[in-house]
């Protein structure tokens, strides 16, 4: 089996598909989460390094197989990957102002908080949208986050994306499991140390 133009799928039922013939069972709990964050973040380390060495074509596969490992948490999650993906990227379309007067009003809000922005327009599918983006990096003196440079800006009207409920019972099974794991950036930390040497 390939697919192709004459089997489409989202990325996230290919996964699924190739999840199940790998023999992995659907099943959220905290061990299928952490085994696939290990296999994510093991690819990132690959593109890390594709990314170091130039290597173009080892860029391309890490970032593949970056999409790949993530489409599989939904997978684990017992949600749905592509409406979750749909609604962050409407949610993403709200840090669009739609008007010169809102963007005026984005860059007021980030003044306000020691940030310095610029804006610009651009247009798409006929339609004007204003980018606010950090001129110069800045501390956000709310958050404390360092902004770099060209770093793109919420509006003043961003909106959170809202996600679809999934199953009361997957949710149970991961709030109630009170089992000691090794914490998630331990993980990281150690996977790191692991590639550099």
């Amino acid at each position: 089996m390939m697919f192709n133009e004459n089997k489409p799928a989202t990325p996230y039922e290919q996964v699924a598909v190739i999840n199940t013939i790998a023999g992995n069972i659907p099943e959220a709990n905290w061990d299928n989460l952490r085994r696939q964050f290990k296999i994510f973040f093991s690819e990132v380390v690959e593109l890390a390094r594709a990314f170091d060495e130039k290597d173009i074509n080892g860029m391309r596969d890490a970032i593949a197989d970056i999409t790949v490992t993530n489409c599989g948490f939904p997978f684990f999650l017992n949600c749905d990957g592509g409406q979750d993906f749909l609604h962050v990227a409407n949610s993403l379309l709200t840090r669009f102002d739609s008007s010169y007067e809102d963007a005026v009003l984005t860059a007021i809000k980030y003044k306000d908080r020691g940030v310095k922005t610029t804006f610009r327009e651009t247009v798409y599918d006929g339609v004007s949208y204003w980018a606010t983006v950090v001129a110069e990096e800045s501390t956000d003196n709310v958050t404390g986050e360092t902004l770099p440079v060209g770093k793109f800006l919420k509006s003043h009207k961003y909106r959170l994306p809202v996600f679809d409920p999934i199953a009361e019972n997957t949710i149970s099974r991961l709030t109630n499991d009170s089992e000691e794991r090794e914490s998630i950036i331990a993980i990281a930390h150690r996977l790191l140390d692991e590639k550099r040497n």
